[in-house]
C-alpha cells in the first residue's frame, strides 16, 4: 500500500505541481510494491492477482493525471500503447494464476 501511495501520489504531486525532484521518488514507489508482492498474501497465488490489479490501477490514474494535466493529446500516446500492451498481458497473466491456483488447491484438498 505505501508503495502505491509514494508511486502514484509522487505522479500526481508532480503533474498538478510540477515539482520535478518528486520524479527521482517515483521509483522508490515502484520498488516497494514488487517488495510488498514478493512478500505480501497469505497465500502464494494471491499476490500476482494483487500485483496485477494494482498495475492497471496505476494506469487509469496515469491516463486520469495526463488527461487533467496537459493540453497536449500527444501525452496520451505512451500510456495509450502501455495500456495497449498491457492490458491483455495483465488479463493472460491472471487467468493463468487463476488455473494454477485451482490445481493447487485441487491436489492440496486431495492430500
Amino acid at each position: 500500500m505505501l508503495g502505491v501511495m509514494i508511486f502514484s501520489g509522487s505522479l500526481y504531486v508532480l503533474s498538478v505541481t510540477g515539482m520535478k525532484w518528486l520524479g527521482a521518488i517515483t521509483p522508490i514507489g515502484g520498488l516497494l510494491m514488487l517488495i510488498g508482492w514478493l512478500l505480501g498474501g497469505p497465500r502464494k497465488f494471491t499476490r500476482p492477482i494483487l500485483a496485477t490489479s494494482s498495475s492497471m490501477r496505476n494506469i487509469a490514474l496515469a491516463l486520469a493525471i495526463a488527461i487533467r494535466s496537459f493540453d497536449d493529446p500527444a501525452v496520451l500516446t505512451p500510456l495509450m500503447a502501455f495500456m495497449a500492451v498491457m492490458v491483455p498481458a495483465n488479463l493472460l497473466f491472471t487467468l493463468i494464476f487463476k488455473a494454477v491456483g485451482k490445481k493447487t488447491a485441487k491436489r492440496a484438498a486431495a492430500a
